[in-house]
This record gives C-alpha cells, sequence and structure tokens, in this order.
C-alpha cells in the first residue's frame, strides 16, 4: 500500500507544484487507512 500512496504523492506534486495539494491528499489518504 506504502508504494501505492507514494506513487500518488509523486504524481500530485509533479502536476500542481503545490506541497499543500500532497498534504491535503496525504491527510485524506491517512483517514480512510485508519
Amino acid at each position: 500500500m506504502r508504494y501505492t500512496i507514494d506513487a500518488i504523492q509523486t504524481f500530485i506534486f509533479m502536476q500542481s507544484g503545490l506541497k499543500e495539494d500532497v498534504e491535503k491528499l496525504m491527510s485524506e489518504i491517512n483517514k480512510e487507512l485508519d
């Protein structure tokens, strides 16, 4: 699962270049995993 999250994080970061967007996405993913 970890590699998938890393791939998504990298993709979003590359597309937007905005750290905040990545953090928001990771926050949502972490909520679903908990």
